[in-house]
């Protein structure tokens, strides 16, 4: 286990928060950097000062360095515990299963997710199907279509995803319909989602977003624009050179907010980081703590 020698690193940023609660992509910090070193478990404790809770989280690792397990915890201050969640991964670090269970009131209850071929073909609340998703496939093995039926308490809906390829054989467009509503993504070259916008019943854009890249197909920029394709709001992301993200801008020109965003790191002598401090409008809003273990 390598903890000492621990590298200090600290930036000062804004972030992002959603413009409407019906925003096609609400704000979310992207995914951690890539980690270095032969790792085999990550045991992480992150306190969320405006959630009052906790979260416990441990993470397995095959020596190949793909992710095999990792199971979290979230408690609360007053010490009740909300849900547990466990992910299973195959040989390839595609997610197999993941099971949360809420044990929150009187009664706690689970649901398990399904996946096949990194699709989610079903989910089973409590030990009863909750939706089941039928899958097409085109004569090359590529997906074109997945239906998902939903049972919520005995009332059933569809949700519709319909993929598009080039002649080539590359994604760039996928159609999501859902009652009352559309959302059509576009891809760029890597497979990442370029644009997204949403439409109602008669067709009509009611809302957009376009995604920049930078060479290394990292998220730098996301636009947004109403339903007359005016700019509404941007956000920026800013990341270390192992992909760490730092932080970002956010401005909404509706309201002319404007919300910063601070982050604290600690590395160990390996370059993982082991310690993370996130400030928001210059108040602590989230500790969190990494024990990393090495092969």
């Amino acid at each position: 286990m390598i903890l000492a020698d621990a590298l200090i690193i600290f930036s000062c940023s804004f972030y992002s928060l959603s413009i409407q609660t019906n925003q096609l992509f609400y704000f979310n910090r992207p995914p951690e950097g890539a980690l270095t070193g032969k790792v085999k478990m990550i045991m992480t404790l992150s306190s969320d000062k405006i959630k009052s809770s906790e979260l416990y989280q441990i993470e397995n690792f095959s020596e190949s360095g793909s992710i095999s397990f990792d199971s979290s915890f979230i408690q609360m201050d007053n010490g009740a515990w909300l849900q547990s969640s466990v992910n299973k991964y195959d040989s390839s670090n595609n997610l197999e299963e993941n099971i949360v269970t809420n044990l929150s009131g009187n009664l706690p209850h689970q649901v398990r997710s399904v996946y096949k071929n990194r699709v989610l073909d079903k989910i089973i609340f409590d030990g009863k199907t909750g939706y089941h998703s039928s899958l097409s496939y085109d004569t090359k093995g590529k997906l074109v279509e997945c239906v998902t039926i939903y049972d919520l308490k005995g009332s059933l809906e569809v949700e519709k995803e319909k993929y598009l390829y080039t002649i080539s054989g590359r994604k760039n467009r996928m159609i999501e319909s859902r009652e009352n509503a559309i959302i059509i993504y576009t891809y760029n070259l890597f497979g990442k989602v370029e644009t997204a916008a949403s439409a109602n019943w008669l067709g009509l854009i009611t809302q957009s977003e376009s995604l920049i890249y930078r060479a290394n197909n990292t998220l730098i920029e996301v636009d947004y624009f109403n339903w007359h394709h005016s700019l509404v709001g941007k956000q920026t992301y800013k990341y270390d050179k192992n992909g760490n993200y730092l932080g970002g801008e956010f401005y909404n020109s509706l309201d002319h907010t404007r919300i910063s965003d601070c982050i604290f790191y600690e590395f160990d002598s390996t370059g993982n980081w082991v310690h993370r401090t996130i400030f928001e409008n210059a108040r602590i809003n989230e500790n969190t703590t990494r024990i990393v273990d090495y092969y």
